[in-house]
């Protein structure tokens, strides 16, 4: 499996792929092959992939001692073990993609604005604010949250 790293960065040289993807895919490769206990990528199976993933999201990582982060494991992972096998399949040095498909949930981090309001945006904000109304039977701390949260329309 680590000379389909290798064949893959060939191709990848002049062609915009940075080094450091390719310490990162290798690196994964690296896991991959320690994890399954040989390099034959003929044996390689989606199940397998899926194990190293549960494997992987079971990890500590060793400069934060937390675990490693399903961001982590989709962007530089998965993605690597994808690439490389897919590269493999194209270029008929395997005859399936054992990544192809394999996925991990990762939570959306809200987007935040950066910098402060502009005094149009401050005075647009309170204006709204200010002449907001409290609907029939609505609970006061319900009214009270909703003066204050962004709403669109």
């Amino acid at each position: 499996m680590l000379e389909l790293v290798e064949g893959w960065w060939k191709e990848q040289q002049g062609g915009g792929t940075k080094p450091s993807t390719y310490d990162s895919y290798r690196s994964t490769m690296r896991r991959l092959v320690t994890f399954l206990g040989h390099d034959d990528p003929g044996r390689v199976t989606t199940g397998d992939v899926i194990a190293f993933k549960d494997h992987r999201r079971a990890e500590l990582n060793p400069r934060t001692g937390k675990p490693i982060s399903a961001k982590t494991i989709k962007d530089n992972d998965l993605a690597g073990l994808r690439s490389i096998f897919g590269w493999a399949v194209d270029n008929r040095r395997m005859p399936a993609n054992p990544a192809a498909g394999v996925t991990i949930k990762v939570k959306s981090k809200p987007k935040l604005l950066e910098g402060e309001f502009t005094d149009t945006e401050a005075k647009a904000l309170l204006t709204a604010a200010w002449h907001l109304q409290s609907g029939p039977r609505e609970f006061p701390t319900t009214f009270a949250a909703k003066r204050w949260t962004p709403r669109t329309g």
